[in-house]
């Protein structure tokens, strides 16, 4: 699983799938296998939520490893731990029924996870990555509206909270020699984002270590430039983006990945003023809509992004007709609300320089 896990932080999802159907082939009991495969769908999801194609799957797995820990199946993994595998089946059912709307379910499997990952960490003191489950589960119990303003629907009912056992957790997750240790780290900054300015760097920081260990994997660098986008600094947004794009890492970047880098770029340009480029960069962008890989929030900017340059061009008709494609979108699948609130306003008055600004990354 290590290797997996491994190819995971890389992005290459095809060469862990890989990987983990061939440990299932060998071993279809071993719960590791089952836990790994759940670890990567919610990967996915947490990429783009509103995407259905891994839900039966992800149920199918959860409940196999449920039934798998409740017999005491044995792993060959480094981890034979009964509650540890129980929680992780729990940990995800949460999240995915948090993110489909089944609130009482969600927190029914959120309590549950906690108390076997307690009760993991209680067998096995050294279980390290059990922390990393919990210090997240800990977190959203203590900042729920921070969560609720991370995620937007997605409320995730944990009974309580433990300030002392959630970001604490993950940096000693992240400290460790554990194979989930950058696992803690980008869940550890992609929960500072939106914190205070000292943590946004912190948050920075962190991403930085895995982009220099992991410079294939598109989605850290799309995360680290939609804080430096949220923050307002669009000089430097384009800057970072201009230097990926020049550089080897960038030579395999999928086109879905490149498509969301320029709606990263057109908004900086945007935010500068440099209209003319920004048209340019907008025109270049390829979403297909019907794509099931093009997450919602990718077209919610791009159609945003284009109503805006359609009104400083002055076609209205056009910003309108962008503007009432986030209206659409947001009936069929999740609009971060932010999005929507600006479309409606901009849909009575037009855009106009200088505009409000709202937070990119809250859409990631």
């Amino acid at each position: 699983m290590q290797a997996g896990n491994e190819q995971r932080l890389r992005g290459n999802f095809e060469q862990a799938n890989a990987i983990q159907q061939k440990i299932r082939e060998i071993d279809p009991e071993d719960p590791a296998s089952y836990a790994f495969n759940l670890n990567t769908l919610v990967t996915e999801l947490s990429w783009e939520e509103s995407q259905t194609r891994f839900d039966e799957e992800l149920i199918s797995d959860a409940e196999r490893l449920i039934a798998l820990c409740e017999d005491e199946a044995p792993s060959r993994s480094s981890v034979d731990n009964p509650d540890y595998y129980c929680g992780q089946a729990h940990f995800v059912l949460s999240y995915f029924n948090g993110i489909r709307g089944n609130y009482i379910r969600s927190g029914r499997h959120g309590s549950t996870a906690i108390a076997h990952l307690e009760a993991a960490l209680s067998e096995d003191p050294d279980l390290i990555r059990a922390k990393m489950y919990l210090g997240i589960g800990y977190y959203y119990a203590d900042n729920l509206p921070a969560f609720i303003k991370l995620f937007s629907k997605v409320l995730w009912f944990i009974p309580s909270g433990n300030s002392a056992k959630s970001l604490p957790y993950l940096r000693e997750v992240m400290a460790s020699d554990d194979d989930f240790s950058d696992v803690a780290r980008y869940i550890y900054a992609t929960l500072l984002i939106n914190g205070s300015e000292s943590e946004v760097a912190d948050a920075l920081s962190e991403l930085e270590i895995l982009i220099a260990r992991y410079p294939e994997n598109a989605r850290f660098q799309l995360r680290y430039v939609s804080v430096l986008l949220g923050d307002n600094q669009y000089a430097k947004t384009l800057d970072r983006i201009q230097r990926y794009m020049a550089s080897p890492a960038a030579a395999q970047l999928k086109q879905i990945d490149a498509d969301l880098m320029n709606i990263w770029m057109a908004r900086a340009y945007l935010g500068l003023g440099k209209i003319e480029q920004a048209v340019r960069v907008q025109k270049s962008i390829k979403l297909d809509a019907d794509n099931s890989v093009v997450p919602a929030w990718g077209l919610a900017w791009y159609e945003l992004t284009g109503g805006q340059l359609s009104d400083l061009l002055g076609n209205r008709q056009a910003a309108i007709a962008s503007y009432e494609r986030i209206f659409l979108l947001n009936e069929k699948t999740f609009v971060n609300p932010a999005i929507v609130d600006q479309a409606r306003m901009l849909r009575q008055s037009p855009f106009t320089l200088p505009g409000s600004t709202i937070n990119q990354e809250q859409a990631l």
